[in-house]
């Protein structure tokens, strides 16, 4: 009697794009919060965007890993640009200031990047390993 081992998961898997959705409204909740119990982005959407590039990296198919692991500063941007824009006071009209804006998001916003980068690529990795069996 043998016994075969499937690489094969069973469960949820989300196609690349799905994955990336579901990370952007995760990102998406944890910003709202931060918004609706303060000012500006803060804690809850750094926590967010790690939690949300951990579960896309885990739910997402095989061959789209890498669109999930590329994908925090992207959303990170997305929704920094977002949050601006009732408080822009016309930043977005001059390439100046929105440039100063955007250097700002990424010099602050670079630990919660790096480290949703990390733990998705990480994830990724483990998973293509894995898969190779």
């Amino acid at each position: 009697m043998s016994t075969t081992y499937s690489t094969q998961r069973s469960g949820v898997t989300l196609t690349g794009v799905g994955a990336v959705a579901l990370a952007f409204v995760i990102s998406l909740v944890g910003a709202g919060v931060d918004l609706l119990t303060g000012v500006g982005l803060r804690r809850g959407f750094a926590v967010a965007l790690v939690i949300g590039a951990v579960v896309a990296a885990l739910l997402v198919r095989v061959k789209d890993l890498y669109a999930v692991a590329v994908s925090p500063p992207l959303i990170y941007i997305t929704i920094s640009i977002l949050a601006s824009i009732p408080h822009a006071n016309g930043a977005f009209s001059s390439k100046k200031q929105f440039a100063a804006l955007a250097a700002n998001w990424l010099v602050y916003g670079f630990p919660e990047m790096a480290a949703a980068t990390v733990l998705a690529a990480t994830i990724a990795t483990i998973r293509l390993l894995m898969n190779r069996r």
